[in-house]
């Protein structure tokens, strides 16, 4: 009985697979099958992957032209900002020992999707830990996938010191 079985579902599959076919259909513009594409080499990062848009006063709502990033992790390891894609920086200062930058709001960083933390500090302000998950709005659609646009947008409260 479970041979038989076997062979029924052998047969199953092989006939929904050549029922399938191919999709494939000549282009006449080109001469070329429409899934054979070619994609270019070349990835464009058109914005950074995030966009830090505002930056507040918890307490009065007042609006912080700069603060400093430091502590940096993606996907739970440690990261230097100076190993940032320098196409994906926006309003970026980077310290000369790379572990902390400036940020003039509104700043852009990151070209890497992933899971974010870092601490956002300002003068007179606790310094504060956000986590974040970050993803283009648009990659460039299949099949290519390699025009990024379309930022995540932060917008962060930060409590004065006591």
């Amino acid at each position: 009985m479970n041979n038989i079985n076997f062979v029924v579902s052998t047969l199953f599959c092989a006939f929904m697979v050549s029922a399938c076919g191919s999709d494939s259909k000549k282009n006449t513009d080109t001469g070329t099958n429409d899934d054979e594409v070619i994609c270019p080499d070349e990835v464009v990062f058109e914005d950074p992957l995030v966009r830090v848009i505002s930056v507040t006063d918890s307490s009065s709502d007042d609006i912080l032209v700069q603060v400093t990033l430091s502590e940096l992790t993606l996907n739970q390891q440690s990261y230097d900002f100076d190993e940032m894609h320098s196409s994906s920086i926006e309003s970026l200062d980077i310290s000369s020992d790379g572990k902390s930058a400036i940020c003039t709001i509104p700043c852009g960083l990151f070209s890497a999707e992933g899971e974010y933390s870092m601490v956002v500090n300002a003068p007179a302000f606790e310094p504060k830990r956000i986590e974040f998950e970050p993803d283009y709005e648009s990659d460039g659609g299949p099949p290519c996938r390699n025009r990024f646009s379309g930022s995540y947008e932060l917008s962060i409260a930060l409590d004065p010191e006591h």
